[in-house]
This record gives C-alpha cells, structure tokens and sequence, in this order.
C-alpha cells in the first residue's frame, strides 16, 4: 500500500515508478490511497489507475487508520495481512525494496 498526495511534489514524480512496479510484479497487488478531492486524485492518477487501485482519500480516513502522517508513504502487508514493513518511500529502489519484503517472505513459505 502507498499513501501519496495529489500535492505532494515527490508522489508526483514517483507516480511511473508505482506503475513500474505493478506491470514488472503483477501477482503483487498495488493499492494507493491517495490525499485529495475525487476529481483531483483521478487526474492525478492518469495512467496509474490502469496498473494499481487508486483509492482517493479526502478525508485521510484510510491515512489516520494505518497511523500515516507524511507522503510517501509505504506500507508492505503480507497474504497474512501482517505488515511487514512501512516507511517512507521516495523513489524506485524503495519501491522495490518494500515490494521485496514481500517476496522474502513468499521465498520462506
């Protein structure tokens, strides 16, 4: 799960590099939830909404129930639903690294 906002200078450049990273894993899930009006989020998305779901998040309700308090943000939550990992991600190789968590714990099983 990434947390972003449709003001948020950085979640705008890392907006390719979540699409990147959904069509290059397609067994993972992506959902982004991201700060701003419907409208808004759905122009911000763009091309995004093809390859993640993108949930807008007005009101931060998704945001305050994970404890998020910045953008970007990422939360890696096992097929257990036990988050694995969450931290701020600013760029590909956090991506990656987030959505590897995941694949480590797959490779355990």
């Amino acid at each position: 799960m990434m947390f972003t906002s449709t003001t948020c200078p950085v979640c705008e450049a890392m907006r390719l590099d979540l699409i990147q990273i959904a069509r290059d894993q397609p067994d993972l899930p992506v959902y982004v939830f991201c700060h701003g009006s419907t409208r808004a989020v759905r122009e911000w998305a763009g091309e995004l909404a093809g390859a993640a779901t993108v949930v807008p998040d007005p009101r931060l309700r998704h945001a305050a129930r994970y404890e998020v308090a910045v953008t970007p943000f990422g939360i890696a939550v096992g097929a257990d639903a036990v988050v694995r990992a969450r931290g701020i991600v600013n760029d590909l190789d956090g991506l990656r690294a987030l959505a590897g968590t995941l694949q480590d714990l797959e490779e355990v099983r």
